[in-house]
């Protein structure tokens, strides 16, 4: 019985169309002699073909096609559907390698999943070239928000990559991470990268790097280091980078200056890559910087023409296929809304940012909630933004990945708060600050000054969303101080009403209804250069005052006595342990086993009349005294021992009147120091933990640390000797070799903020995901993790020791009881929350 040629289609893995074309063809030519496959195309009809038939017409139709030189695809499919595996895999990845222009996204993955189908059938080692396929495959899943998909590709791509070939991949897998918003381990991919290119002798791919990883240093907060490593990498593109590579890295300072806030300078850069974007990477890459271009338009006051780039990116990304400027332009169009106060804009741009978020981006969910629940507490609802807010958070990755989003959500939450927690207030400007998240602080502090009745801080975020190209921003500044009679708000006032004839006709009766619209139309005073320059004094003095301008940076401790961070004035008790001294000259003193003991036995003598009260504070005397010839010895752990209790051991010896020696270091002390046999272990400032020897006050090693994201602990570990112990503000477990300064291992653990516990052979760390983690002291390998399941719930207290039992506290009110053998719970959770 005869059949249509769509059955001998099917069994041949292809289409009727593209049979007969090319059958026809091939007849024509008289390239097809009289064989089955060639009378299935030359008459459209087979007989009843079995699977060794459909293999054996699939043999013979691939070697014709490739007699023909077919397109290499076709001869690809078919020699896979008659079993020739290798020779599929060759072919189909040499039209890949050879002409993936030719096809559309879909088409190539199509391809490539086949030729490693045909791979794996034909059992062979694809080598190289199958590296470099599996790197173009993930290339074209991350350009579908495919990130999964793309990172699986790339483990198999590294391992069978070398030279710049690996180096790419590298720098592709940092990409990747970024993608996912873990720019911790994109700038852990990106340093491999560095060394790659750096053995490649690729000084322009070396630069590329360089200006990338400076991106991911400043979503991590290391704004200086970010600067300096983006500028080296410039230098090099200068000297030896193609056109291409130099668009790269305008393009990551682009990225910069936009997560800084710096809109003016984002705005200038995404201008100019857009205008270059089509003729170096095609119409998606244009798309995608057209619809970042909109974000930096709406932040220097031209929503008109945002939204006219972001008209322009959707249409290029529908025309190509393209998914990321999609979602970029939906981030865009929410943030635009939220700025000019279009709640209902911004929420429905942000809804469909959380629905593509969560279909195929959920690394970005907090990212989305974050605007959704600006939208709601602009619109009014309140407790659906408070809601937003929370599932954000819980969605934001732990410890640095998440650190720069923790800290925006952590600002919505104040916002949103009853109550007004200054002092957290005044910590997390200081961290936005610090980090140079600039456009997060000048919002924060215009918050503060209403909240707080401060228009001084006002004046001064007005001044630094003025300097950060920020028009709007600076507005709501000036009128959250009620500064519009100060000669500062002459220049704000002067830019709003240029922004008020960008406006989109719809936005404009809204927007024009916001006061400080009002206010600035009704300022018509020309600017002259006085009400300029106090402009620009008033900014050199916040940012100078902040320890972010002028010749030094400031320490943290120093922004918050003399930056934009303002404190209440404190009382503070004066009594016998009063520490003295100053930023300048900050003392460790050593009497026994005590950091410091001051003689003032007396109380101070008094004088009291009817009206006032006065003290006179006695000096505290400069008295140094013998170390005894036994020596100075015995260990003060952090709150005692390993119960926390907060009695010492006693060791050591007896007392004194004075101090055995001083210790000028200079640098500010972070954390707290702990003394450990004959030494004391001091974390300073500048990322070293000075190893002193507590007779003698001299300094035997300095051990290069990161920065800290808890306090040290110490311990023995057999053979290793001392070991130092703590957790980076990157979330990595760190041991250090205490008198050779070497680093024995490093764990990932996540955000730690609580000393590690020591006991034995063993290290323990609770983390505030909700996890404890227990480790070898001498190795680092891990031993057990509690719980097993779901984390229990933020640990921020260390643990503490009783017997075989660990304690610790979750914020969430319970008591957790951890067997030190194998990690099971002692018993149930205690609950200690009550109710009055």
């Amino acid at each position: 019985m005869a059949v249509p040629v769509d059955a001998a289609a099917t069994a041949l893995g292809s289409t009727p169309q593209q049979v007969m074309s090319v059958g026809t063809s091939l007849v024509n030519a008289g390239k097809l002699r009289e064989t089955p496959a060639g009378y299935v195309l030359a008459t459209g009809v087979t007989p009843d073909v079995s699977p060794a038939v459909a293999t054996y017409l699939a043999g013979h139709l691939a070697d014709a096609m490739a007699n023909a030189q077919a397109e290499p695809r076709q001869v690809g499919r078919l020699l896979a559907a008659a079993g020739r595996y290798a020779g599929a895999w060759r072919t189909l990845a040499d039209a890949i390698l050879d002409g993936s222009s030719r096809y559309s996204d879909s088409e190539q993955i199509d391809l490539l999943e086949m030729a490693f189908g045909a791979l794996s059938d034909a059992r062979l080692d694809g080598g190289e070239t199958e590296g470099r396929l599996r790197l173009r495959l993930a290339r074209l899943y991350r350009n579908r928000g495919q990130t999964a998909s793309a990172r699986s590709s790339l483990e198999t791509a590294i391992p069978r990559l070398t030279g710049e070939d690996l180096v790419d991949a590298l720098g592709f897998a940092a990409s990747v991470e970024d993608d996912l918003q873990h720019p911790q381990e994109a700038e852990r991919w990106v340093s491999l990268a560095e060394l790659a290119a750096t053995r490649a002798n690729s000084p322009a791919k070396l630069g590329s790097l360089l200006t990338f990883h400076g991106r991911e240093l400043s979503r991590l907060g290391f704004a200086e280091e970010a600067a300096s490593t983006v500028s080296k990498g410039q230098a090099l593109l200068e000297a030896h980078g193609s056109d291409i590579q130099r668009f790269y890295g305008r393009l990551n300072q682009a990225w910069i200056d936009l997560d800084q806030g710096q809109m003016r300078n984002a705005e200038i850069a995404f201008a100019r890559l857009r205008d270059e974007a089509a003729s170096k990477e095609g119409e998606a890459s244009q798309a995608d910087k057209e619809a970042y271009w909109a974000r930096a338009l709406f932040g220097v006051g031209r929503p008109a023409d945002a939204l006219e780039a972001i008209e322009r990116a959707q249409g290029l990304a529908a025309k190509v296929e393209a998914f990321a400027p999609v979602f970029i332009s939906q981030l865009a169009a929410a943030e635009g809304g939220l700025l000019f106060e279009q709640w209902d804009v911004a929420l429905a741009a942000a809804d469909q940012a959380l629905a593509t978020a969560l279909a195929s981006l959920p690394s970005w969910e907090n990212v989305c909630r974050y605007l959704r629940a600006r939208a709601l507490a602009g619109g009014g609802s309140v407790d659906e933004a408070r809601a937003e807010v929370e599932a954000a958070l819980a969605a934001t990755p732990p410890g640095s990945n998440g650190l720069r989003w923790r800290l925006r959500l952590e600002e919505l939450e104040l916002e949103l708060s009853d109550t007004w927690p200054q002092s957290r207030a005044e910590d997390l400007t200081d961290q936005l600050l610090q980090s140079r998240w600039l456009g997060a602080a000048a919002d924060l502090m215009t918050m503060r000054s209403k909240r707080e009745k401060d228009s001084e801080l006002a004046a001064e975020a007005a001044a630094l969303a003025m300097q950060l190209g920020n028009p709007v921003q600076a507005a709501k500044a000036i009128t959250a101080g009620n500064l519009w009679q100060d000669p500062i708000a002459l220049p704000v006032a002067a830019a709003m009403r240029s922004v008020v004839g960008r406006l989109p006709e719809d936005w404009a009766p809204t927007f024009l209804d916001n006061p400080a619209a009002q206010t600035a139309l009704a300022t018509d005073v020309e600017v002259g250069e006085d009400e300029v320059a106090l402009l620009r004094e008033r900014i050199d003095n916040a940012l100078s005052a902040a320890g972010l301008a002028g010749e030094m940076v400031l320490s943290p401790a120093q922004r918050r006595s003399a930056g934009l961070v303002r404190r209440r004035p404190v009382r503070r008790r004066r009594g016998p342990l009063a520490i003295v001294g100053t930023a300048a000259a900050m003392t460790v003193i050593a009497v026994g086993a005590a950091l410091a003991v001051v003689n003032l036995t007396e109380p101070p003598p008094t004088t009291t009349t009817l009206a006032t009260t006065t003290t006179t504070v006695i000096e505290m005397e400069d008295m140094v005294v013998a170390a005894p010839e036994t020596g100075i010895l015995g260990s003060t752990e952090f709150r005692g021992d390993p119960g926390r209790s907060g009695v010492g051991s006693g060791a050591g010896i007896g007392e004194a009147t004075g101090h055995y020696w001083r210790n000028p270091s200079g640098p500010f002390f972070v954390r707290p120091p702990i003394a450990h046999g004959q030494y004391l272990f001091v974390p300073n400032d500048e990322n070293i933990i000075q190893v002193i020897q507590q007779r003698s006050g001299d300094v035997e090693q300095e051990i290069q640390i990161e920065r800290l994201g808890s306090p040290i602990a110490t311990g023995e570990a057999g053979e290793s000797g001392t070991v130092v112990v703590y957790v980076s503000d990157r979330g990595v477990l760190h041991a250090h070799s205490a008198f050779r300064g070497i680093q024995f291992w490093q764990q990932d653990v996540g955000e730690v903020v609580t000393t590690p516990l020591v006991v034995g052979d063993s290290v323990y760390v609770a983390t505030t995901e909700g996890r404890l983690l227990s480790f070898f002291l001498a190795g680092g390998q891990p031993k057990w993790v509690y719980p097993e399941g779901e984390p229990a719930g933020p640990f921020e207290t260390a643990p503490a020791l009783h017997g075989d039992t660990i304690y610790l506290a979750s914020s969430d009110g319970l008591v957790h009881a951890v067997d030190i053998n194998d990690g099971t719970a002692a018993c149930d959770p205690v609950d200690t929350r009550f109710e009055i």
